[in-house]
């Protein structure tokens, strides 16, 4: 052993130093578990119907550390006329996080925003209700934190729960049945042949949230129906039938929604 780590040892201010440095060390790896300790635990706070729509202010401690996303697709699916999107946001808050609110957007337009209310109780809920005109069509809602603040301290996590309602009458429609050949290239009636098997197909609108899940087809005139889950690219739904007489057939088809029955 050197001579200067001898006379280190020998000095009285060495120990109190090492002392200190292990205390400081200590003191660290503490304040280290404990800040990833309450990460971990506050997925578990959160109540059951909150619990998977969490959302964190991207640039907080919480957003970097990818616990929780930003945003969230609270819905998706077809929409149109008047909608009511109503629920409640809950906010994991105190007097140190006063920019958290959340913005809901339709498809890329913002349709609402809650306001900033700093000093909030920590689990405090926030109720709110927007209606909407929409577009028929497929739309998506997304929910995010809607804090931009760069410093971590000013914001933290929140979370959302919502409902979307279709307060307009619900419509399904039945577009007129297509025939392809195998190679999905269209048919007129004079092309088609007995012995030849074709597609037939066939697509409809809904503005009811769980679209059009089936569809039918009857070839002879409604007496034997035959149903399919299948989609072609185009979104059709189609059957695969084989011309079996030179009798000219009447050919009918029907979609199908889990609320509005056939059409």
């Amino acid at each position: 052993m050197s001579d200067w780590w001898l006379n280190l040892i020998d000095n009285k201010k060495f120990w109190p130093i090492l002392a200190l440095l292990v205390m400081v060390a200590s003191v660290a790896v503490t304040m280290l578990l404990l800040q990833r300790t309450q990460y971990r635990s506050s997925s578990a706070e959160w109540p059951a119907n909150y619990a998977e729509y969490v959302l964190c202010a991207p640039n907080s401690a919480c957003g970097k550390s990818g616990l929780f996303p930003s945003e969230k697709v609270m819905f998706q699916g077809q929409l149109a006329g008047s909608v009511k999107i109503s629920g409640s946001i809950l906010r994991d808050s105190g007097d140190q996080e006063p920019n958290e609110s959340v913005a809901l957007y339709l498809d890329d337009d913002k349709i609402f925003e809650s306001l900033d209310r700093p000093g909030m109780q920590p689990m405090s809920e926030e109720p709110f209700e927007v209606t909407i005109e929409v577009e028929e069509g497929f739309h998506r809602i997304v929910a995010k934190h809607a804090d931009t603040s760069s410093s971590p301290a000013t914001a933290g996590s929140l979370a959302v729960s919502l409902t979307v309602e279709q307060t307009g009458e619900y419509s399904l429609s039945c577009n007129l049945v297509k025939v392809y050949d195998l190679d999905w290239q269209p048919l007129a009636a004079d092309d088609v042949y007995v012995g030849q098997t074709i597609y037939l197909a066939v697509s409809g609108q809904t503005n009811h949230p769980d679209g059009i899940t089936k569809a039918r087809f009857s070839p002879d005139n409604k007496q034997t129906w035959i149903e399919t889950t299948q989609t072609n690219d185009q979104g059709e739904y189609y059957i695969e039938y084989q011309i079996e007489s030179e009798d000219p057939i009447t050919l009918y088809a029907q979609v199908y929604n889990p609320e509005l029955g056939w059409q």
